[in-house]
């Protein structure tokens, strides 16, 4: 379970990788570890990826 501040912040990031906005290295960490454990974190980012292509 993610704490609200949490969710907020990985959901900021990945909206802005689905924008084509900047990212920094640390966010893209960051996100890709919640996702490696969050089922819910990982479909953000599977969704944000499919709008990149």
């Amino acid at each position: 379970m993610l704490r609200p501040q949490t969710r907020l912040m990985l959901k900021d990031i990945v909206v802005r990788l689905s924008s084509g906005e900047p990212v920094s290295l640390n966010e893209r960490i960051l996100v890709q570890k919640h996702a490696s454990r969050n089922p819910t974190v990982w479909s953000w980012l599977r969704d944000a990826q499919g709008h990149l292509g």
